[in-house]
This record gives C-alpha cells, sequence and structure tokens, in this order.
C-alpha cells in the first residue's frame, strides 16, 4: 500500500487490528503513479501482441488474457487512488461489530 492515497482498514475484524500499524501515511506518491502508467504500458503492448497474432491461435488467445489481467491491475490501482472509502461499498455484507450489536439488544 505504498503510496496508496485512501487506504482503508475499517473492515478488518478485531483480532486484525495490528495490521493497521502496517498501513503508512494517506499521501500520493510517484510510485503509484508508475505503477499505473507501467502497468499501462504493458497492457497496451500486449494488445498489440494478441492484435498481430493469427486469428484463434494460442499466442492470440494468451496474449488477450494478459491483455485482460494487466487491464484489470490498471483498474485496481486506480481504485487504490480514488477517493473513496471500500467500507461503503462492502460494509453491507460484513457482520455487525460487537459494541453495536450490544446497543441495540438493550
Amino acid at each position: 500500500f505504498v503510496g496508496v492515497p485512501n487506504s482503508t482498514s475499517e473492515m478488518l475484524p478485531d483480532q486484525l487490528a495490528y495490521l493497521k500499524t502496517y498501513f503508512g501515511p494517506n499521501r500520493m506518491t510517484l510510485l503509484l503513479v508508475a505503477s499505473i502508467a507501467g502497468i499501462a504500458a504493458v497492457t497496451v503492448w500486449f494488445a498489440q501482441l494478441a492484435l498481430a497474432a493469427p486469428v484463434g491461435s494460442a499466442a492470440m488467445v494468451g496474449a488477450s488474457l494478459l491483455t485482460t489481467l494487466a487491464l484489470l491491475g490498471v483498474l485496481e490501482h486506480l481504485f487504490l487512488a480514488l477517493p473513496f472509502r471500500d467500507g461503503m461499498l462492502w460494509g453491507w455484507a460484513l457482520p455487525k461489530r460487537r459494541g453495536a450489536a450490544a446497543t441495540t439488544r438493550d
């Protein structure tokens, strides 16, 4: 998570709270920008290989799969750079915390 400006640790369970100490300060660094640019360049290269290969060949299929995986990597890195909380997206699937459950039972 080096260079990730919006890393969240709110979805970690209580027994894994110590992992929050490994997440550094939330600031954008050139490493994230360079990673996105590098993966995007590799994605374009894989796409060119897929387009240059004969249709239906193993080289085309392999390059197409690599293009798809690299494109997903670019998308993942972009999501790490965007300012939104992943807890909002996946919070509905998490079990309720003990503190919140104890107050609703009273």
